[in-house]
C-alpha cells in the first residue's frame, strides 16, 4: 500500500526522502501554514501522513482528514497539536525531542553576543561604508540568567560558560552535579531576575 505523505519542512534531508521512498511513501512538499482550517482539512483528503514543522492541528482539521494516520512533528513541542482530537480520530502524533537542542542553543548564544556587542548595527554600518566601532559589553563580565535549564537551557549554559560569566539558573528540577560542573548558581526566579 502506498502512503501519500505531505511534507511541510523545507529542510527535509535526502536520506529521509530516500527512507520514505523505500517504505512506499509518496512525498509531496506543500506549504500548509497559509491555509485556513477548512482548506487544510480539504487538502488532506487521501493523505495518510504529514511531516510538519509548526502548523496548527485542530479538532476540525482532524475531523476532516479522514485518512490521516500520523502527524510527525520535526521539533520537540506539540503545543500546536490538539492531542485529544488526534487520539479521538486515531491519529498518531510524534515529535523529535532533542533534535534541535544544539541549533537553538547556538542561535540563543548568537543573539546574546549580537546584543552585547552591537553586531547588527556594526554590520549595517559596514555595508553603508562606515566603520563605526561600537563599544559593547563582554559576556564574561556579566551575570547570565537562564530561565529553564532543560535540554536547551543546559546547552546554552555549556556554551556560555566558555566566556566566563557568572551563571544563574532557575528550573523546577535543579541538578547539583551539572551546576557544579558549569559553576551554575541555582536560584528562585525572582532572585535570578533581580540579578
Amino acid at each position: 500500500m502506498v502512503w501519500h505523505v505531505i511534507n511541510t519542512v523545507s529542510g527535509l534531508i535526502p536520506e529521509a526522502r530516500q527512507l520514505l521512498r523505500e517504505n512506499d511513501c509518496q512525498v509531496q512538499d506543500v506549504a500548509l501554514g497559509e491555509l485556513s482550517e477548512a482548506d487544510l482539512g480539504a487538502r488532506l483528503g487521501g493523505i495518510r501522513a504529514v511531516i510538519t514543522s509548526g502548523e496548527w492541528w485542530t479538532a476540525p482539521i482532524f475531523a476532516a482528514a479522514r485518512d490521516l494516520r500520523i502527524v510527525a512533528r520535526t521539533g520537540a513541542g506539540v503545543d500546536r497539536i490538539d492531542l485529544d482530537a488526534a487520539a479521538r480520530h486515531g491519529v498518531w502524533v510524534t515529535n523529535t525531542p532533542g533534535a534541535t537542542d544544539h541549533a537553538v542553543a547556538d542561535f540563543t548564544l548568537g543573539l546574546i553576543l549580537c546584543l552585547l556587542r552591537g553586531i547588527p548595527a556594526m554590520a549595517q554600518g559596514m555595508k553603508a561604508g562606515r566603520w563605526n566601532p561600537l563599544s559593547g559589553r563582554e559576556l564574561g563580565s556579566l551575570t547570565l540568567g537562564v530561565v529553564g535549564a532543560g535540554r536547551i537551557g543546559r546547552e546554552v549554559i555549556k556554551r556560555a560558560a566558555a566566556f566566563g560569566p557568572r551563571i544563574m539558573a532557575h528550573d523546577i528540577h535543579e541538578d547539583p552535579a551539572f551546576g557544579q560542573r558549569y559553576q551554575v548558581a541555582w536560584a528562585p526566579l525572582d532572585e535570578l531576575l533581580a540579578e
